[in-house]
């Protein structure tokens, strides 16, 4: 019995012990490129900034409804980085061997692509930019039409918090490619 006890003690303390260092690596990362990211959107884009907050408000709430406009949010904030970094044209985008993308108005993630492709150096971190827009992007909008459908039920609130999150780090993230 003793054994039992001291081995349920030690792995009572092993377990509050990792979750406390992970806490503070996990705090220490996330601040760390917060302070970055922050840096980058008032230098570098600021009129996201007004939409990322707009988005964060949504978040406490516990309607449906409102994260639905979270998730607005954040194709507006694609949308406005894109105008920002890789403003619409009428003639397409030539990148790789003839390849070509439209890079009109409302084709805000084509553009974003448009912006990797020329910022970014090394064909391979290209290519996971490019990933992750598109993934970013395809969340957000299957999300978005998720809440419109009238299946709230379906939607968590954690789902709509990573998002936003996912938005804003991934922005902070591009805005280092653009040129200071």
């Amino acid at each position: 019995i003793l054994s039992r006890i001291r081995y349920a003690v030690y792995q009572y303390f092993y377990r509050l012990n990792l979750s406390i260092k992970f806490g503070n690596i996990s705090e220490t990362i996330f601040e760390q490129a917060r302070a970055l990211v922050n840096q980058n959107f008032i230098e570098k884009c600021p009129a996201a900034i007004q939409q990322l907050i707009a988005s964060y408000d949504r978040l406490s709430s516990k309607n449906p409804e409102e994260w639905a406009q979270a998730l607005t949010s954040c194709r507006r904030i694609l949308k406005t980085f894109a105008d920002s970094v890789f403003p619409a044209q009428e003639s397409s985008y030539t990148y790789g061997k003839n390849k070509e993308l439209d890079v009109k108005e409302e084709k805000y993630v084509n553009r974003i692509w448009a912006f990797i492709d020329e910022s970014a150096e090394g064909e391979t971190r290209k290519e996971y930019l490019k990933c992750r827009v598109s993934d970013l992007g395809n969340r957000v909008e299957a999300l978005y039409i998720m809440t419109n459908k009238g299946v709230h039920d379906n939607i968590e609130q954690l789902d709509v918090n990573m998002c936003v999150i996912d938005t804003y780090l991934f922005l902070g993230t591009l805005l280092q490619l653009k040129a200071a």
